[in-house]
């Protein structure tokens, strides 16, 4: 009689289809988070002779170094000489810039207030039968310790390109205007004046504002005003690289940051996208911010954004949108494409997500591949790493602060 074959082989032999299909989840997984994250990089700087109606990081980045050639703070002579800057490239484009000299003023906490003499830089490309208005807004100062590049002389660049594309074709329906703040980095005082005292900013309208918090990565559209499902829908539709988050829209909504987009939608009544990048931002706000460490392709992003936005904005009716939404909008990108959907889905969504894991809880369980005590340890495990990676970065952040005390404020 011919010896038993052990009973320990076949468990492990019928193991092995199930760790090569394991084996390929993972590679699948990793594969698409590659794809992931390569389909959020910027894409390659166009050359100065790209087409007139193109938007051209090259030609941008030239306004970008004139601009940040030294530091120009508010009030400042440098500042001075980039506002007459300012004033003969939209002059040169055929458009009828002035400037507003006035005074902002902001109250802060404790009973502090902020006040600042400030230049605004104002231009209107009239619109054929405008529905309303679209401002394309930007601050040209910069902080005292540094000539700010990014922050925000790619902003400011990124609009004169853009302007400069827009009179390269037929007329928009709508007006646009051009408003080149001063004092942001201040007391956001430019803003303050233009919504209280500039004549077009008593009907409101829709703004799009360009920030930087970095040097680099892709532009992220992180805020949004309330109501904001119609706008996220032109978004996605006319921007060509649309890096945005519903979830980074929720939680900037509860921070105490502020830029010139604050101010135009809490007192102006305005509605709209501010849009920043944020990578590199170990050069925010010091001398680092120089236009060599400006990436290029983070400004054809930002201009092929923008410029897109402008053409859909400046050509739909501007009625519905210029108020804030009956909802806001569920969005986040994949592949290259925001995937969007209305707020009132995430509740029935998420339960359907609960249900869908309770299904695959029993059915792990009765086919015997795993116990419920196991099961449940693998889903604790789950949630280490969401709790653990915030508390890693704030124990960073204050080691940080430790070894560097000028880091903080």
């Amino acid at each position: 009689m011919p010896p038993q074959r052990s009973s320990r082989g076949t468990p492990s032999a019928g193991r092995l289809p199930g760790r090569a299909a394991g084996l390929v989840v993972v590679l699948l997984l990793l594969g698409l988070s590659v794809w992931s994250v390569a389909s959020l990089q910027p894409p390659d700087p166009a050359p100065a002779d790209a087409p007139a109606a193109d938007f051209s990081a090259t030609r941008a980045f030239a306004h970008v170094e004139q601009i940040a050639s030294e530091t120009h703070v508010a009030g400042s002579a440098a500042n001075d000489r980039v506002i007459e800057r300012l004033v003969g490239e939209l002059t040169d484009l055929g458009l009828e810039p002035r400037v507003q000299n006035s005074v902002g003023a902001r109250a802060y906490g404790s009973g502090e207030a902020r006040m600042a003499r400030v230049r605004n830089v104002v231009a209107v490309l009239p619109g054929t039968d405008p529905t309303g208005r679209l401002f394309l807004t930007a601050h040209h100062d910069s902080v005292e310790t540094g000539p700010g590049a990014a922050d925000d002389a790619a902003g400011v660049a990124a609009l004169l390109e853009t302007v400069r594309a827009l009179t390269t074709a037929e007329p928009l329906r709508n007006d646009v205007v051009v408003v080149l703040t001063d004092a942001e980095e201040d007391c956001l005082c430019g803003a303050d004046a233009f919504v209280e005292l500039h004549p077009l900013a008593v009907a409101g309208g829709v703004v799009l504002n360009l920030e930087s918090r970095g040097t680099r990565g892709p532009p992220i559209m992180f805020e949004t005003s309330r109501g904001n499902a119609g706008l996220t829908e032109a978004f996605a539709t006319a921007a060509p690289h649309p890096v945005a988050s519903s979830f980074a829209v929720e939680v900037y909504r509860v921070l105490p940051n502020s830029t010139d987009f604050t101010v135009l939608v809490d007192d102006g009544g305005f509605t709209g996208l501010n849009t920043a990048f944020i990578d590199g931002a170990a050069g925010y706000h010091t001398p680092q911010d120089v236009p060599g460490r400006l990436d290029r392709g983070t400004l054809q992003a930002l201009g092929d954004n923008t410029l897109g936005m402008a053409r859909e904005l400046g050509n739909r009716d501007l009625g519905p949108l210029a108020q804030p939404g009956a909802a806001d909008a569920t969005y986040f990108p994949v592949l290259g494409e925001l995937v969007r959907y209305s707020d009132g889905l995430v509740r029935p969504l998420a339960a359907a997500g609960v249900v869908a894991v309770g299904l695959l809880v029993v059915v792990v369980r009765r086919r015997g591949l795993s116990s419920l005590p196991t099961t449940a340890g693998g889903a604790a495990l789950a949630v280490v790493p969401l709790v653990l990676a915030p508390l890693a970065a704030m124990g960073l952040w204050e080691l940080l602060a430790l070894i560097r005390p000028g880091y903080t404020p």
